[in-house]
């Protein structure tokens, strides 16, 4: 009859239909395979607090959004409304400081972008979050650095004796700057579950510590203290399986406080009165602090 398609054409059509469907999932199962798309592996604490409903939570639980906005809203608008302001005109203005000529001696926090920092305290070297890749994201060409802010790459950087990552967000744990810098780094410093990417990624299990909120890893006449921070965690689609973190470095002349990408809470004032004062912000490009700290 008119309009309707033969039978063997239909099945075709279905045939083609199939064999396309299961070439493109097998395309996207086969690029999940790659390193960076690693699942963590973390061993429960049912002890924690902070633990529970399958996943780790901040002490004050927060909305994700405020008021009555709908997620998907508030995705398209992230996506696609411009905000006067938000994205610099012009290149970042920046210098470049060679590392490898850097006295290991001279105490010095540099900034490399986002959330990256080198710092040199007391003789020993951290990097802190590195991310030198073109995108931060898991999906290629997207989630682009600003121009000026992305100078520094693997190469760049010597020895480290601390890698410092406070979350797996991929703005903050990115594997091919990992990767590239593998045969540069010391011990890996994280908190719970975020040591696990590492072991996958093939990094010796001695090389790497990871621990909860408050708590403390002494090496080299050195307190690396892991603290709370109020965010979350998540590369794909399942959030919080990991741990997020801050952190503090303690020796007996410096004490440094990195606060990773956490928002405002009474935690602040929890590590305040646990560990007393603490450096908490950067001064301005080039100048010194009392405590002998320079901030490029």
């Amino acid at each position: 009859m008119a309009g309707r398609i033969p039978w063997n054409r239909g099945k075709k059509c279905m045939l083609i239909l199939l064999v396309i469907g299961l070439a493109i999932g097998g395309a996207v199962f086969a690029w999940l395979q790659q390193p960076q798309y690693a699942s963590p592996v973390v061993s429960r604490e049912p002890q924690n607090p902070l633990f529970y409903d399958g996943q780790f939570h901040n002490q004050v639980v927060q909305p994700v959004l405020a008021g009555r906005q709908n997620v998907l809203v508030a995705w398209y608008r992230f996506i696609f409304t411009k905000v006067a302001g938000a994205v610099p005109e012009q290149p970042l203005p920046s210098v470049k400081t060679d590392l490898h000529q850097l006295d290991k001696n001279r105490n010095v926090v540099i900034w490399m972008g986002h959330s990256s920092y080198f710092i040199q305290l007391e003789g020993k070297r951290f990097l802190v979050d590195p991310v030198f890749s073109d995108n931060a994201s898991p999906v290629p060409g997207t989630n682009r650095p600003f121009p000026g802010s992305n100078m520094y790459r693997a190469g760049d950087i010597p020895a480290i004796d601390y890698l410092l990552i406070t979350h797996d967000h991929w703005d903050h744990l990115d594997y091919p700057t990992i990767d590239a810098l593998r045969a540069k780094i010391g011990h890996i410093i994280a908190p719970t579950g975020v040591g696990s990417y590492f072991a996958r990624w093939g990094f010796a299990p001695d090389d790497i510590s990871e621990g909860g909120w408050f708590s403390r890893i002494d090496r080299d006449d050195l307190a690396i203290h892991i603290l709370p921070a109020q965010h979350f965690s998540g590369r794909l689609l399942k959030r919080n399986q990991t741990l997020w973190a801050s952190f503090a470095l303690i020796t007996a002349q410096h004490r440094l406080y990195l606060g990773g990408d956490s928002g405002y809470g009474a935690h602040f004032k929890a590590i305040g009165e646990q560990l007393g004062g603490l450096i908490w912000r950067s001064s301005s490009a080039g100048s010194t602090t009392p405590t002998g700290l320079t901030f490029i």
